[in-house]
């Protein structure tokens, strides 16, 4: 009954989405048309749907090619393109693409694109194990939330998982404490609530509780889900497996390669080839 009231929530949502849509462009509104459309695909891509985003693009860049202008909605489809190199596993063309488009949205003041730019920079660090290379994207996301034109729960969540993969877990605890103290009331929902408990996860294993740690990925991984956020859930599986198959006890190895095999398939599914590359190229570096 619950996953029925969860899906009819979004399938409303989705209608009416796909409603506005219809109403902009029959009323010559291709900017309000394109808009709706990039932000239904932005949504769909949190849901693992990118083969169908994917079919859509072209479609949605047609109409961006006849805009003159930065108008919202080529904004909205320039960010759902960039969000889409992402969640594919087009790592390296994700993060080329946010160092073309930092400068322009600086210079303009859009402080949107600015932080989904800058996000997409600090969680491609985080999946390649990088945490060196998101930690200039992370000062200036910081400094964003400071200002209030990005979350402090995220902000303080990513601060941490960095500090983690850096092995300062005097650091990761400061800012998960901090990030704790938005999960009543987080700016941006769900998605900050996600970000907090993994944060947590991340803790745990630098703090060596490996048996807390995984508790609390499959915590996450389960609630993830729960929020419909799959392509998040698969990325937090992929996660959790590459950490306890290089620091897990032997069961906890083994149980890592099948989740491993796991993620792979729901990449595949969702049309994600480059994402399951990219395991497949870690998984030879460490076995």
């Amino acid at each position: 009954i619950q996953t029925l009231h969860h899906e009819s929530k979004y399938q409303h949502a989705r209608d009416q989405m796909l409603k506005a849509a219809q109403i902009a462009k029959k009323v010559g509104d291709r900017d309000g048309e394109l808009f709706y459309l990039s932000n239904l695909g932005m949504w769909e891509l949190m849901r693992g749907h990118i083969k169908e985003v994917e079919q859509d693009l072209p479609k949605l860049k047609e109409i961006s090619d006849l805009l003159g202008g930065e108008g919202a909605g080529k904004l909205g489809f320039d960010q759902l393109y960039h969000i889409s190199l992402a969640a594919k596993g087009d790592f390296d063309q994700a993060l080329d693409y946010s160092q073309t488009r930092l400068e322009g949205t600086r210079k303009f003041g859009d402080y949107q694109r600015l932080e989904s730019a800058l996000e997409i920079t600090i969680l491609v660090s985080i999946i390649k194990d990088d945490p060196g290379m998101g930690m200039s994207a992370l000062e200036e996301y910081n400094q964003l939330a400071e200002n209030g034109t990005a979350s402090a729960a995220e902000s303080h969540s990513l601060s941490s998982i960095l500090f983690s993969r850096k092995g300062d877990s005097r650091q990761a605890r400061h800012h998960f404490q901090l990030a704790a103290e938005h999960k009543a009331a987080p700016r941006q929902g769900n998605i900050d609530r996600m970000y907090i408990e993994w944060a947590e996860s991340e803790l745990m294993l630098a703090e060596y509780k490996p048996v807390e740690a995984w508790d609390s990925f499959e915590r996450l991984h389960a609630v993830t889900i729960g929020y419909e956020f799959l392509w998040h859930a698969n990325v937090l599986l992929t996660e959790w497996a590459f950490n306890f198959l290089t620091r897990g006890n032997p069961g906890q190895q083994a149980e890592a390669q099948i989740l491993i095999d796991e993620a792979s398939r729901k990449f595949r599914e969702m049309g994600a080839d480059a994402y399951v590359d990219f395991i497949e190229e870690k998984l030879a570096l460490i076995t």
